[in-house]
């Protein structure tokens, strides 16, 4: 082989892995994603029903449906819900999960899910998935309170940080519920 033909096979190959590694890295982020699916919305207070249409309210609902959430994306799969407080106490709400530290895959960090929670008239609330699984309870957002004989309208959405997986392919949680409790709310 003369220099000149030498000097052009290895700028064929350097050129090839390249574009080789980049396929493989396309392949492996559009390949990689995190579903949350099949989930329930229900309240644990007697006198707080959800509802997914504003009129036909229940202890709980089918939930949301949060398919193949790519990390690095915006937030994304609104999933819009109802609360009502049927009682005659002015209630505080939090929010809670079913879901345990052993139906979390391998290789997803919940710290790097990020759930955000807009309720008219309310500062919108981000919190993490890890928040649902290790402290059980969230407040939503600071001092939401849902008055006697009021709806709040609200919407779910999900984010993943591009570093939230390690690995590579798509990880599903295992199904949860999310829990609203109202607790009455106090003056002092």
């Amino acid at each position: 082989m003369t220099q000149k033909t030498t000097a052009i096979a290895r700028g064929v190959g350097m050129i090839s892995a390249t574009a080789a590694l980049m396929a493989g890295v396309t392949f492996a982020s559009w390949n990689t994603s995190v579903t949350l699916t099949n989930n329930q919305v229900g309240v644990a207070s007697a006198n707080l029903e959800v509802s997914t249409d504003g009129q036909n309210f229940a202890k709980q609902v089918a939930g949301f449906k949060a398919l193949k959430l790519v990390p690095g994306a915006d937030f994304a799969s609104p999933y819009s819900f109802t609360l009502r407080n049927s009682g005659d106490t002015d209630l505080n709400l939090s929010v809670g999960s079913t879901l345990k530290k052993e139906n979390i895959p391998a290789g997803l960090d919940t710290k790097k899910v990020w759930g955000r929670l807009t309720a008219a008239g309310y500062p919108v609330a981000t919190f993490q998935l890890f928040d649902l699984v290790d402290k059980g309870t969230v407040q939503v957002p600071a001092a939401v309170k849902l008055a006697k004989n009021a709806t709040l309208s609200a919407v779910v959405e999900w984010k993943v940080e591009d570093s939230a997986i390690t690995g590579e392919g798509a990880m599903a949680t295992e199904n949860f519920n999310v829990i609203f409790t109202g607790n009455p709310v106090t003056t002092p």
